[in-house]
């Protein structure tokens, strides 16, 4: 994905995800945290995400 973003800067394209799909990224890496921290099963309300990932975000790996 960083790639992808990367690409979208260089050439001006916008990028197809919107700042609620990162929103949803980070409420799930901060619940990760707390469990690791805690040692207990976090639970997290439903986000619902309008954007979804499509082919012509996928990058291969050298």
């Amino acid at each position: 994905m960083v790639e992808y973003f990367s690409d979208c800067i260089l050439s001006g394209m916008p990028p197809h995800l919107d700042p609620t799909e990162g929103l949803a990224d980070v409420r799930i890496l901060r619940a990760i945290k707390r469990a690791t921290e805690t040692g207990q099963t976090q639970k997290l309300a439903l986000f619902s995400v309008d954007g979804s990932i499509c082919r012509s975000m996928i990058r291969a790996l050298p």
